[in-house]
This record gives C-alpha cells, structure tokens and sequence, in this order.
C-alpha cells in the first residue's frame, strides 16, 4: 500500500490550522504596525441591505455584485457577458485568447476612493471555483498589478513588479468558504499585510509607486463568488 508523502501531510495540517483560525466568530484586533489609523474615510457591513455605491464600488469584466442578507457578494460574469467580451475584443484586433482573458469567469471588484496612505481592515471569504488557472486567482492588492497579496493554491505570497517578483512567500493557505480577517496598511513603496491566525507580510519595492489610481482590486476563484462581510478605510498617518 502507497503512504500518503510527508509534503502532502504537511500541506494538509497547514489547510487545516488555516481553516480552524479562520473560523473563529469574534475577530482578533489587529493593529497597525507601519502607520497610525488617522480619519475613517469609509466603513461598511451590509446591514442596512442598501445597493453598493457604484461611485465607490465598480464591477470589473462584467462580473455581478450585490447586497444579499448584510454581506457584499460577487458572482462571475454571465455567459452573455462572456460571448460580447470575446466578440469586442475579436473585432479590436486583440483576438479570441486576448477576451478569454478578461472576460469575467471569476468575481472581481474595484473599491475606489482610497486615501493615500491607507490602512484597510476586511473581513471576507471565497466560495467555490475550481483551479483551473490559479495564477490570476484570489488577490487583493492596491492599484492594478500594485501591490499584490495573491492566495495561492499552496501558499501565500507578495508580489510586485507587475506581478513578476516574490517579495515573500508562506505556507499559510486561505481556507475555501470561511471567514477571514486581514488587516492591510499601504504607504509609498511599503506593503504590511496581517492576516489573523496567519503570516503577517511585509514588503517594499519601486514598483508600489506605480502611476496608477489608489484602488483595491480583489477578485476569487474561477467560477467562484467572494463575500465581503464588512470593510474599512482610515486615512494612514
């Protein structure tokens, strides 16, 4: 009979203690470690069940996000969606390949309107997908290939340089469907990122300052939607 690899066993203790941290219902304060929480620019929890505010809140790729029962959930792109992105870019020249690309096969959100410093607190899960082309899946960062936190199937790791460069890695695994914590406080070239009962990363590279708008962009799993139970922005000092 074959024995199950040290590596594999390994890697299921980390997804477990993962999922049994994230779990927990009463969030761990987690404290700013690089700036100081100067004015609360936004907070919201859903409660009160009011649409997003597409001032603030814009779909990416025609993927759908609305209020349901006080949690913001992102669900991917409808077929329709899908078939006008691929004939739109087939008939810009890019091809077929270039839409598949972007065509919102996964929940994706710009959270706009983000002071500059920032210190950012979330509380969210992903649920379903698969990992078909996990190399583009669960991210959070500041400004489109700014500042990256990517979830990886095995690991979790911060990029920069549009993406190309490690700037960390940890085993940390974010658990399928379950509710995690993070903190995240973002200044110049500098990226700390606390994740409760996880790693807490930190980084700095030219590439943070990149000419690009103060956003976050998050988006899940292919196929998958991303709940977000509650945020918060406080202008870093």
């Amino acid at each position: 009979m074959k024995k199950p690899s040290l590596l594999k066993n390994m890697s299921t203790s980390i997804a477990l203690i993962s999922l049994s941290i994230c779990q927990m219902n009463n969030a761990i304060a987690l404290d700013p470690l690089l700036l100081k929480k100067g004015e609360l620019v936004y907070a919201r929890d859903f409660d009160d069940g009011k649409p997003l505010d597409k001032n603030r809140w814009q779909e990416v790729q025609h993927s759908r996000w609305s209020v349901k029962n006080g949690k913001a959930v992102g669900q991917p792109s409808s077929n329709e969606s899908r078939k006008k992105i691929i004939q739109e870019q087939i008939a810009a020249g890019k091809g077929e390949r270039a839409g598949r690309s972007h065509m919102g096969d996964l929940a994706r959100l710009h959270i706009k309107k983000i002071p500059d410093p920032a210190i950012m607190e979330i509380k969210f899960k992903m649920v379903g997908g698969n990992d078909r082309d996990s190399r583009y899946h669960r991210v959070i960062e500041f400004r489109v290939h700014g500042a990256r936190i990517q979830f990886a199937v095995n690991k979790t790791l911060m990029l920069a340089d549009h993406d190309k460069l490690v700037l960390k890695e940890d085993p940390w695994v974010l658990p399928d469907d379950t509710w995690c914590h993070m903190l995240a406080e973002i200044r110049g070239d500098e990226l700390i990122f606390q994740i409760e009962g996880g790693p807490t990363l930190r980084g700095k590279h030219p590439s943070y300052l990149r000419d690009k708008p103060m956003l976050i962009n998050l988006f899940g799993k292919q196929e998958g939607e991303v709940h977000i139970d509650y945020i918060k922005f406080w202008k870093g000092e």
